[in-house]
This record gives structure tokens, sequence and C-alpha cells, in this order.
């Protein structure tokens, strides 16, 4: 049987409590993203279920590698249902409750998580259908026994250990904070120090970077752009680090980044109005039927360096879910580009550092810049791009870029200590 709506997954939900015997079938994966009114899944987690949006980026890795989804391989989602309402205590605290016939996803978290996020098409399974297994239980202790039988722990550890031991290395483990500290930042160094193949090595090169970013204040928030919330923050990190770096860990570098964090603040807490008064400013009526949004293009707009941050971070990526998407290239710097940290790294890159270095000269708002022609193509860009290369198609176009002297500053350096 394919689970194609809400209503037949419950259905077999309580036949298996009835009959006690766990089921095979294949579901439409849309089911299982289902969210409520607040933003959350319809189908929760298990209580035991580990931080499922910190290993989705540690899950993208390895799609990137097998170059988005592979069929067979990671298809199968599992569904504990209680066959009973039971509690979950923690030294003789309540830490969780199941609710008799509720279905909580007991692995694929992850996966769900990633799939929700801004990514391909090709990250999706063949028809976004899965393998699924229903299965019932009368007690949290197996729920928590088959999880862990289920749960492949091995790529949550992926790398951040030698990370961690790197930190140790240099002795900066007591003095990284956050996201940071944990070491799940392999991405962020293969893109921040690609020279080195190491992470002794490339912590090297930017352990002060990363310990002064990671004592920024609210930098791993979830409103800030360096944060969870922002699909590509390991290229936000990338790029916040290579400046860091370039200028010597300045003050004004760490305080526009601390302002950019700040108003993602104001942002996250009135996300419709926070750009509906800015689109006022630019005399368009924001996310309506009149023609001064149906027409409007990136070319128009007149935005902050900040504001653009958190238009192309959170923002856009919103608001596609909602709108025509033949729209949202004409809305992004992106255009029909790619968009992901996983596709192109250097893009996401440049745009991070072409503004805080615009922010860092001027917050000021200003009308987009005409694209400019790339020698020897008949393409623009509006901005060069980090690492001297265009990339598209699997066509590389080489390019001079503004950022090769931040990249020289850096890996030019000799450091031996």
């Amino acid at each position: 049987m394919t689970i194609t709506e809400l209503v037949q997954l419950q259905t077999l939900c309580n036949h298996v409590a009835e009959t006690g015997k766990a089921e095979n079938h294949e579901i439409d994966l849309d089911v299982l993203m289902m969210k409520d009114d607040d933003g959350e899944y319809i189908v929760p987690p298990v209580h035991c279920q580990r931080n499922h949006e910190e290993h989705s980026q540690d899950l993208a890795v390895q799609y990137e590698e097998r170059g988005g989804h592979v069929d067979g391989l990671g298809t199968n989602y599992h569904i504990a249902v209680p066959t009973k309402d039971f509690d979950v205590y923690s030294k003789d605290k309540l830490t969780f409750s199941y609710l008799a016939l509720l279905g909580y996803l007991q692995n694929g978290n992850s996966r769900r998580d990633l799939l929700d996020s801004n990514v391909p098409e090709n990250y999706f399974p063949p028809e976004n259908k899965v393998q699924l297994v229903i299965k019932p239980y009368d007690n949290f202790v197996d729920i928590k026994k088959d999880y862990d039988l289920i749960d492949n722990k091995n790529n949550a550890q992926q790398g951040k250990d030698e990370i961690y031991g790197a930190y140790r290395s240099h002795n900066i483990h007591k003095s990284v904070k956050g996201y940071i500290a944990t070491g799940k930042i392999g991405r962020v160094l293969k893109f921040t120090v690609p020279n080195e193949k190491t992470a002794f090595g490339r912590v090297a090169q930017v352990k002060d970077e990363l310990v002064c970013l990671s004592n920024v204040n609210n930098y791993d928030t979830a409103w800030s752009f360096l944060g969870k919330n922002n699909t590509n923050r390991p290229c936000a990190l990338a790029a916040a680090l290579l400046l860091l770096k370039d200028r010597n860990r300045e003050d004004n570098v760490k305080e526009f980044i601390g302002r950019v964090i700040n108003e993602g603040e104001k942002y996250h807490d009135q996300q419709t109005k926070y750009f509906k008064l800015i689109f006022e400013r630019m005399g368009v009526e924001y996310f309506s039927p009149e023609p001064s949004w149906q027409k409007l293009k990136l070319d128009d707009f007149k935005m902050t360096p900040i504001e653009r941050i958190l238009w192309e971070t959170f923002e856009l990526p919103r608001i596609s879910k909602l709108m025509d998407v033949a729209m949202v290239p004409k809305l992004s710097y992106f255009g029909t580009g790619a968009q992901y940290q996983f596709s192109n790294p250097s893009r996401i890159i440049s745009f991070y550092l072409y503004m805080i270095l615009k922010g860092l000269d001027s917050n000021a708002a200003y009308l987009t810049e005409k694209g400019k022609k790339i020698a020897g193509t008949d393409m623009k860009e509006k901005m060069e791009i980090f690492g001297g290369h265009y990339e598209r198609r699997n066509k590389t176009i080489y390019i001079q870029s503004p950022y090769d002297a931040i990249i020289d500053s850096i890996y030019g350096e000799d450091d031996d200590d």
C-alpha cells in the first residue's frame, strides 16, 4: 500500500496498535513532511532523537558526495506507535509524553530536516516515495532500544572528534563556544582553508578567528545568519572567518557581524512585517497580487547590505515555498544559479563577503548594481566570485576575484605555532 494522505497513515497506526504486529508500506514523503500551524512536524520525532537539525548539516556532506539521492540508499523510515499513553522520566522529572496511536518518527528525522530545507530536487528519492515500517510499542524503553539499533550514530560523529582533537592540540578547546565548540565544522574549515588537508593544519590557520567568532554574542542563535536556520551556514561562517583573518580580528568587523545578528533578531520576531516596511520604503506592496510586486526584480531593490543578508538567508527561502517558483530567481543575487553550499559554495561565500565588506564601508540602502559582463563570455554577474572562478553547468570560467587578496593573506602565511 502507498500512503498518500495523513488519514491513511493514522488508520494504519490504529491497525498496527490493534494487531500488535509491525507492517511495511510505501509512503509519499510529503506526508512525513507535513507541519501544523506552529511549524512543527505532525509526525513528531521520538523522545530519544538526537539533534537532527545539526545532524542534517552533516548529512548534507554525504548527499553532496553521492551527487544527491541514491536510489536504494537511505529510503527506509520507521514509525513507532504507542499502544497506550506513557510518560518518559529522567531523574524523576517528566521529559516527554507519548500519546496512544500517534505515530512518532523513529528514524529519518535528520534526512527529513535536510530535505525540508532549501535543497536541490535531486536530493529527493525517485517519485518522492520511501519505504515505511510501522511498529507498535507499549513502553518507551523498547522505543529507545530499537532507536539505538536502527540509528547510525557514526554519521553524527564523522570528523567532529578529529576537529575537537585539533582544538585541544592548539589549546583552544576551552575558549571556543557554541556550535563551533561542537567540532561539527568540517565544511567550514574546508571552505576557509582548502590548502590544508588535515583538521590540525586547518585549525592552526584560523584558531584565533575560531575563538573570536565563537565568542561573538548570539552567533549561533536561530535568528543569526551564522546559526542553524541558515541552510548555507558553513559558507556564512567561512566568510566571517576569512574577513576576521584578513582584518586581524579588528573590532569593526566583529561589531558589524554583531549588527547583522541583532538585526536578525528583529526580523525573527516579525518576519512579514519586517520586510513589508522595507518594500513600502521602495514603493512596493509586499507579497501581493499588485503589479508593483508581480513585476519586481532584484534590479529594483534598494536595501542595506544587512537587509540583503537577511533577505537571501531567511526571507527568500521562506516565501519561495509560498510563491510562483518562476519569480524566485528574479529576486535573488543568485538568479537561476546555485544557491546551495553543497553545489557551489563559492557563490554563497562571495555573497556574504561582498555584503559584509559593503556594510563595513556603509550600511546605507543602495540600488542593486547592474550585472557586469564576464570577460570572454556572454554572462553577467552582479558580484565577483570568491576564489577567482565562476562555475556553471559543469563549465568553469576563470575570472579575477577581488577576494584573491584575502585568500593570499591567509594561505600565504607561515604559521608554525
